[in-house]
């Protein structure tokens, strides 16, 4: 797993941003809002399913699922990116 998530901003300009310091520090809320839709679409495209066979659209969730806990509640420290 990479570990980060890139945002791109309406003015085209990106930011990276590493899950670790994520955790530590928070990130802006739009940056935060935007990984909460990503989880939610991952999750209505690839629902969990005991019964997914190897190679199958529904066994693809055990690969890219991405973790609740990877994406914390919204939190601004002094530190973190704006």
């Amino acid at each position: 797993m990479i570990g980060a998530v890139t945002y791109i901003d309406l003015d085209r300009r990106f930011h990276v941003y590493k899950f670790d310091l994520i955790h530590k520090f928070g990130c802006p809320k739009n940056v935060c809002s935007r990984l909460n839709y990503v989880r939610t679409m991952i999750e209505r495209l690839f629902p969990q399913s005991d019964s997914a066979r190897p190679g199958s659209l529904s066994s693809a969730d055990a690969r890219i699922r991405v973790p609740k806990r990877a994406i914390p509640s919204y939190r601004i420290s002094a530190n973190s990116p704006h």
